[in-house]
């Protein structure tokens, strides 16, 4: 292998030696890249003609014995110098580096400086190749810029969800956030939310930050469910509310509360189906967190049927501590009934509450 090897490095030399040197040149000069020769003290030998171009020099300006880091800005001229220093010792060597231009602009050279060894095993020249990366570079900012853009609509769309104001309640903030281009936002935003949760020393702040949290996650929920389905005109209600349910269940109650779900197959438009779903979904999270103290053991139960008249019934029940004397559901100023009232004046539905037979709260939707 060894002599063979040495065969081709001969022949290779060959070839070389007998080239003109104007072929040479050209060589070197149809590469893309600025090209330089060096001396060991950083002085010029050679220079590509793309390279002259690039740096805005005609190719009949003299560059022999100038300086490479006279090339350079003043501040910049002692990382040049210590590169050629390495170099002449043996050193390969990379980096990045920004030069003005003479025309007002900037251009970012990657820079590999490189060793040329003598059949001696001495350093006799420095090769000096810079690739022209201004492009990538530009490209990389406005990568970061998108980026940051991004996060700072994440925090803004986070302080709008934080805020217990009338923006929240808007029926165009509220479908925007369901909408199937922004689930990952809005995962994101939860993400966030949850952070806050953790880091906030306040007990009425954790509360709000929670409530905005398990609201994305629903509106998230919902999306998920009604999107599995591409194309579709309608969505089963049966299922798409049990499976939301659950996951409320799971995620906020405890084992000594039971759920039970009874659902006929009925057929509903996505948007009807969307407002019920976070209709329930309140209705599930206050019957988790109102009805049952904290150790008390309590059934939750959902049933959804057709009526004889066309209509539908959606009604949950518990059985826990039921609702105030006199509750009227219009005059309740939480959050959370703003937005069961936003939805259901949405699909035109009527919500009767009352005492369920078991002594809990009912919550009658008709739809």
């Amino acid at each position: 292998m060894g002599a063979k090897s040495g065969e081709k490095d001969s022949d290779i030399l060959n070839f070389v030696g007998s080239m003109p040197q104007n072929v040479l040149i050209r060589i070197l000069n149809a590469s893309p890249n600025c090209i330089k020769l060096v001396n060991l003290d950083g002085r010029l030998v050679f220079m590509n003609l793309n390279g002259r171009r690039a740096l805005g020099l005609n190719a009949s300006f003299d560059l022999y014995g100038l300086y490479w880091h006279d090339l350079w800005p003043k501040d910049r001229q002692d990382e040049i110098k210590q590169a050629v220093s390495r170099a002449a010792n043996g050193e390969f060597i990379e980096f990045d580096a920004v030069l003005p231009m003479p025309n007002g602009s900037s251009m970012v050279w990657s820079q590999s400086v490189s060793p040329v060894i003598s059949n001696e095993n001495t350093v006799e020249h420095i090769l000096v190749i810079s690739r022209d990366i201004t492009e990538e570079r530009e490209h990389e900012i406005q990568q970061r810029s998108r980026h940051q853009q991004f996060q700072e609509a994440a925090t803004r769309l986070n302080a709008q969800l934080s805020d217990k104001n009338q923006k929240l309640l808007t029926q165009s903030m509220m479908m925007r956030e369901i909408d199937h281009r922004v689930k990952n936002s809005l995962a994101m935003v939860a993400a966030v939310l949850r952070m806050q949760v953790k880091s906030s020393d306040s007990p009425e702040t954790k509360a709000v930050l929670e409530d905005a949290t398990n609201r994305i996650l629903t509106v998230s929920q919902v999306h998920a469910q009604l999107y599995r389905k591409p194309g579709a005109d309608t969505v089963n209600l049966a299922e798409y509310l049990t499976p939301l349910c659950h996951n409320l269940i799971e995620a906020m109650a405890g084992p000594n509360i039971t759920f039970l779900i009874e659902t006929e197959a009925i057929e509903e438009n996505a948007q009807t189906a969307l407002a019920l779903g976070l209709i329930l979904a309140e209705l599930v999270s206050n019957s988790i967190r109102h009805a049952f103290a904290s150790e008390d053991i309590g059934t939750i139960s959902v049933s959804l049927s057709a009526m004889p008249d066309g209509q539908k019934a959606l009604i949950l029940e518990d059985d826990g501590s039921g609702l105030p004397e006199g509750f009227d559901l219009a005059e309740q100023m939480s959050l959370g009934s703003k937005i069961i009232s936003l939805y259901s004046d949405q699909i035109g539905a009527v919500i009767t509450p009352a005492q369920s037979m078991r002594g809990g709260a009912r919550f009658e939707i008709i739809f």
